[in-house]
């Protein structure tokens, strides 16, 4: 006899039950539990923890054979990257407070787009970027979000693929950009350094033309000190003209003042005004209305009358004509012979 757990407690108005569980099913259900357990972690073992690229793989990837993969190791690397992509959209949608720090860092491009403007096909992403002030929290942001989806695009192409094609030449593809973009870092680290050689050179130029503006400043200051005199008087007849002006906006304030009260005045009239005439409209439809009611009323009595009229007159023809009622016919009684 095999063993039985309790699993729930039923009553109701029949009586009192109990509900057991198979533990040779609960055995079974454990057991494949485990296997698969352990056939992950053989898969995730066989999986290089590290991965090095020396210069002297100047092969490309995709060069490279691809064969495919059995059915069990790709569904398991299928597996793997599903539960990934779920995990980062699950990070993804759940930063609400990131999400709204990108909405604010791009809300320019948004009301762009609300409006319908036209926006550039291809767009330069140096564009709207400021050398000098490359620690900005937006950029940071930009990167943060760019990274991410070209993260989740790469491992989504290469989940399809693995589901698919039992391949990963996506992987291959998107190693390849990466490495080609460490090369374009390389060379623009190179082309900095070639940059910097040249600054120095201009910073040199930079110093013999401070030396002639010194000498220049020194010629331009008998022209500031004269300007400087016409400035002081040019100041002398701005503050008579802003006296001027403060008395002439004192009293367009007070006309000003004068209007507003007039125009709140006639705005209460106008409200009284309207308050009045939506009664009179209240009253007149309930006039209406009863009029409407009355002459209803008035027509219902007259029909009735009528009705009632031509009721009595057909009751009392029919009564005449066949001698019913007061106007039977009364029989002729017969009296005793006179003797």
């Amino acid at each position: 006899m095999t063993a039985m757990r309790v699993k729930n407690l039923v009553s109701e108005q029949w009586g009192h039950a109990t509900i057991y569980t198979d533990s040779s099913r609960m055995s079974q259900k454990q057991e494949l539990s485990s296997l698969y357990k352990r056939s992950l972690s053989q898969l995730l073992q066989m999986i290089p923890e590290t991965i090095t690229v020396t210069e002297e793989d100047t092969m490309p990837v995709e060069e490279y054979t691809q064969p495919s993969l059995s059915y069990m190791s790709s569904s398991m690397f299928a597996t793997i990257l599903e539960d990934t992509i779920i995990q980062i959209r699950i990070l993804d949608e759940c930063n609400s407070e990131l999400r709204i720090i990108k909405t604010l860092a791009d809300i320019k491009l948004l009301r762009a787009l609300k409006f319908g403007i036209a926006q550039p096909k291809t767009a330069d992403e140096l564009e709207n970027i400021d050398p000098k002030n490359l620690e900005c929290e937006n950029y940071k942001i930009y990167k943060l979000d760019s990274d991410r989806r070209n993260i989740i695009n790469a491992i989504t192409d290469l989940y399809v693929e693995m589901t698919l094609n039992k391949n990963y030449k996506t992987l291959t593809s998107f190693l390849n950009s990466i490495f080609d973009k460490e090369h374009y870092r390389i060379a623009l680290a190179e082309n900095e350094a070639k940059n910097k050689l040249e600054r120095r050179e201009l910073t040199k130029q930079i110093r013999q033309l401070r030396n002639h503006i010194k000498t220049v400043l020194y010629d331009n200051e008998v022209t500031i000190d004269s300007l400087k005199s016409q400035v002081e008087e040019t100041l002398e007849k701005i503050e008579k003209w802003m006296s001027k002006y403060d008395r002439d906006m004192e009293g367009i304030d007070i006309d000003m003042q004068r209007k507003k009260n007039h125009y709140q005045d006639m705005r209460d009239k106008r409200i009284n005004f309207e308050n009045t005439i939506e009664k009179h409209d209240l009253l007149m439809k309930q006039w209406i209305n009863f009029k409407e009611e009355r002459e209803k009323a008035r027509i219902y009595r007259e029909n009735m009358t009528k009705s009632a009229i031509i009721v009595q007159a057909w009751w009392r023809g029919l009564l005449v004509r066949r001698r019913l009622g007061p106007y039977r016919v009364g029989r002729k009684r017969r009296g005793r012979k006179k003797k």
